[in-house]
């Protein structure tokens, strides 16, 4: 998600690729809306990784 966040994806595309790869949400449901993402992506790891450069894949 992160990663996906860093290649310039909207909440809204992220939710739809996950949705598409079926990845189940963290409360193990199956349909991810932009409102999950948004709120995952500004949880501390996200924002540790995102302040990291997600592994190299983001601009510091």
């Amino acid at each position: 998600m992160v990663v996906l966040h860093c290649a310039g994806l909207s909440d809204s595309r992220i939710a739809d690729v996950l949705n598409g790869e079926g990845v189940a949400t963290p409360a193990g449901g199956g349909f991810w809306r932009r409102c999950h993402v948004w709120r995952l992506l500004r949880t501390a790891a996200a924002v540790r990784m995102l302040a990291e450069g997600a592994g190299g894949v983001c601009a510091a």
